[in-house]
């Protein structure tokens, strides 16, 4: 419905905060492009303006793999669509792991990711 899709945009909004709040803890740099409830993560100060020119392949890479180890599944290239059955307790618990798996990649040990749960 309009109210579930209105939703999950701010659901990835929210998200995208604690993505770059994590980041930024971590010393790593991030940024986002957010559309509605899909979001594509750069691990670069800025967003290139097209994903074909992004730098961050390695970091993207160590990233995509502390997720995965972290319980995390997003696609390589760093991209994120949320779903109507994600409620606040979930993306909470996106956020930690997404956490974490930041954390791996700053300590340069994305394949040691401890479990957040």
């Amino acid at each position: 419905t309009a109210e579930r899709i209105a939703t999950m945009a701010i659901q990835a909004e929210r998200l995208e905060r604690a993505l770059l709040t994590a980041a930024a803890d971590a010393g790593i740099p991030f940024s986002t492009r957010r559309a509605g409830s899909l979001l594509q993560c750069f691990l670069s100060a800025e967003a290139p303006e097209v994903n074909q020119l992004r730098t961050d392949g390695e970091a993207a890479t160590a990233f995509h793999l502390a997720a995965l180890n972290a319980g995390l599944f997003f696609a390589g290239r760093g991209f994120m669509a949320l779903s109507t059955v994600l409620d606040d307790a979930l993306l909470d618990e996106v956020a930690a792991r997404a956490t974490v798996a930041l954390r791996a990649v700053a300590a340069e040990r994305p394949t040691a990711v401890p479990s957040p749960v």
